[in-house]
């Protein structure tokens, strides 16, 4: 969330970024992603660092006395 704007998606399946303005639509039915292509992008790329940075404290282990329980979030490879 950026303001009044959402971005949803499931990185592993492409073609499901959805973008929404929560103070004129908070049902959330009306994905404005094509009319604001950039900030969608922007947010995209916020999520996916922070998702690599999660995995990587995950894998480095970061948090000490943590024990890992099965597989950090999968993503799409990249091609």
């Amino acid at each position: 969330i950026r303001g009044d704007y959402k971005f949803c998606t499931n990185i592993t399946r492409p073609g499901t970024d959805a973008l929404y303005h929560l103070h004129k639509d908070p049902s959330e039915s009306n994905n404005i992603i094509s009319e604001h292509p950039k900030l969608a992008a922007e947010m995209k790329a916020e999520l996916l660092k922070w998702i690599e940075s999660a995995r990587n404290s995950y894998q480095k282990g970061d948090y000490p006395g943590y024990k890992k329980q099965g597989v950090f979030l999968r993503t799409r490879k990249k091609k």
